[in-house]
């Protein structure tokens, strides 16, 4: 299954908007790039205060995806993550209609 996963990311208190983003744009984006069932990863600014973001991939295969999350890889990079931010709330998950659009790559 085709799916759309959301998470809302809250910065660690001694995390700063610039490490968070240069991690992101360095490690993050260049990592999922070796994952064949991630489709598309974006991670966005949620609101003004520079401590708020969202997370959106789009992941070819939900099953895929979950054996993907279970590799030293992913674990390497959940862990450096972990040391700038957290995840708060529920994880979204939606079923896509068809595999969408998207185009180029990571810039």
């Amino acid at each position: 299954m085709q799916a759309l996963i959301i998470h809302d990311i809250e910065l660690l208190p001694e995390t700063t908007s610039e490490q968070f983003e240069k991690f992101v744009t360095t490690r993050d984006y260049v990592e999922c790039a070796n994952f064949d069932c991630i489709r598309s990863f974006v991670v966005v600014r949620a609101d003004e205060s520079g401590r708020a973001y969202r997370e959106l991939i789009q992941v070819t295969d939900m099953d895929a995806f979950i054996t993907a999350t279970k590799t030293e890889r992913f674990a390497e990079l959940e862990k450096d993550f972990s040391a700038l931010a957290r995840i708060t709330g529920e994880e979204t998950t939606y079923s896509t209609v068809g595999t969408g659009y998207v185009a180029g790559g990571v810039e």
